[in-house]
């Protein structure tokens, strides 16, 4: 059995030294998903897709230091100065309007001011490589260590949750972590374990630079000021791995819903809203990004201010049309995980 290891890291000096520097087509066969040689995942689902072996790299920040070379060209810089405008416009027009502003089309106001159009256009044309590095059987499911390789975004890591009951498909559901989380954590923390023994696939990615540290400051910044922002990258890697359950067989005819804790709860919302796929959300905390500037005083995924005027209606999932639940903040009442499991079989299964 193949097992890729992380070549290295960025450092914190390396980030100072190189970042200064058509829609989702619901059509398309979803025939871009390669397997690494001698996965024994690719032995348990459907694909017929051939093997690669270029699946390497590092799991790290050099993805969207390239990205940004690579989209460098024709891209207009913004400045600190540009930014604070936007800030302070957007927090005098809310002191102003405290209901905010309201969209009709809630999915591509996102899409623009997440600045995610260009990601989308050949999501499911682009080749993504999938390596299985460990893999641990349990009971009641089998968990796969996974490196995803796209090559507008690079390297991260994913945990896959399989239930050992065989079946041609299964219900799915993504977890997206907190702050200073990782996949694992979410695992142990957020019902990873027991969503997978209830026969849910779980699958759930470390997202970079997700630690409210200096780091995720710095590569927010530099993302927004060149034109883009770290929530959509997040965005677009959890689409990522819708594309990866659909290709790979796992969730056939059944649905896919969306876990999120903390701030992984905001990517989970503003995901609802943007991929139709999406048939269940559950999430412990609200998208407030303007209380988010406001209390960290540096920025991070969530600093977009346009995002500020939309906030209200974003809060609100009543008319959204995206079935919902929404629990106390970690997930800690005794009634919380039957609540969850349950919520997802009537929403999911088919």
């Amino acid at each position: 059995m193949k097992r890729d290891i992380l070549l290295r890291s960025v450092t914190i000096p390396l980030i100072f030294m190189f970042l200064g520097l058509n829609f989702l087509n619901k059509s398309a066969p979803y025939r871009q998903v390669r397997f690494c040689k001698s996965s024994a995942l690719h032995n348990t689902v459907k694909s017929t897709l051939p093997y690669s072996e270029s699946c390497t790299g590092e799991n790290d920040l050099a993805g969207y230091i390239n990205f940004l070379k690579r989209h460098a060209k024709g891209r207009k810089i913004m400045t600190q100065r540009e930014f604070n405008t936007q800030y302070w416009r957007a927090v005098s027009y809310i002191k102003s309007h405290p209901e905010g502003k309201a969209s009709k089309d809630m999915r591509m106001t996102l899409i623009n001011i997440l600045k995610v159009k260009e990601l989308l256009t050949g999501l499911y044309h682009r080749e993504l490589f999938v390596t299985e590095r460990i893999v641990n059987k349990y009971e009641k499911y089998t968990e796969y260590d996974l490196l995803f390789k796209d090559p507008e975004v690079g390297v991260f890591s994913v945990l896959l949750l399989v239930p050992a009951e065989p079946r041609d498909s299964y219900p799915a559901i993504i977890g997206a972590h907190g702050h200073g989380d990782s996949k694992e954590i979410f695992r142990d923390d957020c019902f990873g374990r027991e969503f997978a023994s209830e026969g849910f696939a779980v699958i759930i990615p470390t997202y970079r630079a997700m630690d409210a540290s200096d780091t995720e400051a710095i590569i927010t910044q530099e993302l927004h000021f060149n034109g883009y922002t770290l929530m959509g990258m997040r965005i677009y890697e959890t689409m990522l791995l819708v594309k990866y359950l659909k290709e790979s067989g796992l969730v056939g005819k059944n649905g896919i819903g969306i876990i999120g804790h903390s701030g992984g709860s905001n990517v989970a919302t503003l995901f609802a809203r943007i991929m139709p796929d999406i048939k269940a959300l559950v999430y412990d905390i609200n998208l407030s990004p303007l209380l988010l500037i406001a209390e960290t005083n540096f920025m991070h995924c969530t600093t977009i201010p346009d995002l500020v005027y939309y906030n209200a209606q974003l809060e609100d999932f009543s008319n959204s049309g995206i079935p919902f639940l929404k629990l106390e903040y970690g997930y800690r009442q005794t009634d919380d995980l039957q609540r969850i499991i349950d919520f997802f079989k009537i929403r999911l299964l088919k």
